[in-house]
């Protein structure tokens, strides 16, 4: 048996399909100086085709309402065609005669060592981007040479396989059309790693981080996924495959439970507490899954893709449309909108940034906005006008202080009046709320909370940046734990301040869709848990299984303890 982290739960029983990966699988060879500039045409005609193969995938992923495959594409959209990055290469072809492809792959080994000696962690970030990209460019650079393919050949998976690999790629995933496989598991990676948030925008029950999976599995043995516990058997004995074929039933038997709950409140038992569950999104496309999924409103709105993968900003007009249609069709039910969360490991193209030593420390999200007045204001005008056609909040990220909820708050005021002077109709009532995803934030959140509607804790930036640990460092992967007891008690701070204030608090941040948080986050006061859509009915399910006074037991023991991990809860024991 071989143990890793449970990134997308269930249980498969199923062949194994190992995939090694084969990455620029060519030779290298030096040209002559008079072919370099036809070489560097070569390399600009693959960017070229690159950025129209990302453009195609992101419309078909768009048009099937895979969010998540689609945010993490329009991030390979504008990297392909980040000027850096091509120049880079551009120079290793003039400067040192290499062919495209050798300078792809050079360009590639350079980040690859930056990532190994630099404590940055934007490069640190994009590593698998950057990784993916360069396959790419490869791949479309051999495809009319003698060379051949450098793409991997993952698309030969049997249908109901389980994926066994040393990692995937966005591509990777993308092209095993994941309705077809049942499984995955990779010997590198964390929760928060691409393979990990594909697997659960998918439903497939993934481990990561499992090492040493490729030496003891092959390709048609029969092997156990068990992603809840997130253990992988390798050989696996007839009583074994009698006891997981039991809860596989079993995990049937709670869906089906979970899909006839769709309409009910999240409820404790004895309806003591009830709790909201709202979906995060990125997209219009996206309510259709919340709304199916038993969402009762959308808890975030990442409106930053908005300004991804073009080379314009988009006008005030195109804005108020697309929030108008989101708030229109979640109508009851709340819309939050976050503000432009730009910046880290969010680049736009229509939005050039200067390059920072530590962009996550840098300028970013409310930083930008506050310092360009003129794009803040025409986002705050469109979404003013659409709070005209439904239940439209507003909600200010990554706010550190007093003064710059107070500077937001202030260009939100203008925007109102420049629509009371033209006559235009918006919410007057609007709510304001405050993304808690700084230790300052959170510290001063009785003091914030005075000037605001509501809080929205964002756990993700919260975590890492309490803990300082990058939660897609590998390395240091053991110190980023939601559990942690500082983090637990920020949250609790947090909710115990904006109750006093009479107001509520919610959770949108990957802590939020984890049943086995669920008992801890609503024993902590928190009121709403804002999740990916697919996950709601499974929190919905913990949630109406436990007692309030359970859940609040739960929170004081976590609260208390010295480390993570010291006391365990599930969430699925009662089912």
């Amino acid at each position: 048996m071989i143990k890793g982290i449970a990134a997308a739960p269930g249980i498969v029983i199923g062949k194994a399909f190992v995939y090694r990966e084969v990455f620029f699988g060519f030779d290298e060879r030096h040209i002559a100086e008079e072919k370099c500039d036809e070489e560097c045409e070569k390399l600009m005609d693959a960017v070229s085709v690159s950025k129209k193969q990302l453009s195609a995938m992101i419309e078909k992923s768009q048009a099937e309402k895979k969010t998540e495959q689609a945010d993490i594409l329009f991030a390979h959209l504008a990297m392909v065609g980040d000027e850096s990055f091509i120049k880079e290469m551009l120079l290793l072809i003039k400067a040192q005669h290499l062919t495209a492809p050798a300078a792809v792959r050079r360009t590639v080994e350079k980040f690859q060592g930056l990532f190994e000696s630099v404590d940055d962690a934007y490069l640190r970030m994009r590593m698998s981007d950057v990784h993916d990209i360069g396959k790419r460019l490869t791949n479309n650079l051999l495809q009319a040479s003698t060379q051949g393919s450098g793409m991997s050949a993952i698309g030969a998976a049997a249908k109901n396989s389980i994926i066994v690999a040393h990692d995937l790629s966005p591509s990777d995933l993308i092209q095993l059309e994941c309705a077809s496989i049942t499984g995955l598991c990779t010997e590198i990676g964390g929760r928060t790693s691409h393979s990990a948030i594909l697997a659960r925008a998918h439903a497939i029950p993934a481990i990561v981080g499992a090492s040493g999976l490729l030496e003891a599995v092959h390709t048609g043995d029969t092997i156990i996924l068990d992603a809840d516990k997130g253990e992988i058997h390798t050989q696996p004995n007839d009583h074994l495959l009698s006891m997981y074929a039991r809860a596989q039933q079993d995990a049937k038997a709670k869906m089906a439970w979970l899909k006839s709950m769709k309409n009910a409140p999240a409820k404790t038992q004895c309806g003591k507490k009830e709790i909201v569950l709202a979906a995060n999104i990125s997209d219009c496309k996206d309510c259709d899954a919340a709304l199916n999924h038993g969402a009762k409103g959308i808890g975030l709105f990442r409106t930053e893709f908005l300004y991804l993968g073009r080379p314009s900003l988009p006008d005030e007009t195109e804005q108020f449309n697309i929030y108008k249609k989101v708030a229109e069709k979640m109508y009851p039910e709340f819309v939050t909108i976050r503000t432009l969360d730009i910046g880290g490991d969010k680049q736009a193209e229509c939005l050039p940034l200067p390059e920072e030593e530590n962009p996550f420390l840098g300028w970013r999200a409310i930083r930008i906005c506050l310092s360009m007045p003129t794009l803040f204001k025409t986002q705050l005008r469109a979404i003013l006008r659409a709070s005209a056609f439904g239940h439209i909040r507003v909600i200010f990220p990554m706010i550190s202080g007093i003064a710059e909820l107070r500077a937001a708050k202030s260009m939100l005021a203008d925007a109102q009046k420049d629509l009371d002077k033209e006559g235009v109709a918006y919410d007057h009532g609007i709510g304001v709320g405050v993304m808690i995803e700084v230790p300052s934030a959170a510290i001063i959140a009785d003091l914030l909370i005075r000037e605001a509607d509501f809080f929205s804790i964002g756990t993700n930036d919260l975590i890492q940046y309490t803990l300082a640990a990058d939660r897609l460092n590998e390395k240091i992967a053991y110190l980023y734990e939601p559990q942690h007891p500082a983090i637990l008690r920020m949250v609790k701070f947090v909710a115990d301040a904006a109750h006093r204030a009479g107001k509520w608090v919610g959770v949108c941040g990957e802590m939020a869709g984890g049943e086995d948080m669920a008992a801890i986050l609503v024993g902590l006061g928190v009121d709403e848990l804002s999740m990916s859509a697919a996950s709601i009915p499974s929190v919905k399910g913990a949630i109406c299984h436990m007692t309030f006074d359970d859940a609040s037991e739960t929170a004081k023991e976590h609260l208390q303890i010295e480390h993570a991990g010291d006391i365990g809860f599930s969430a699925n024991k009662a089912f």
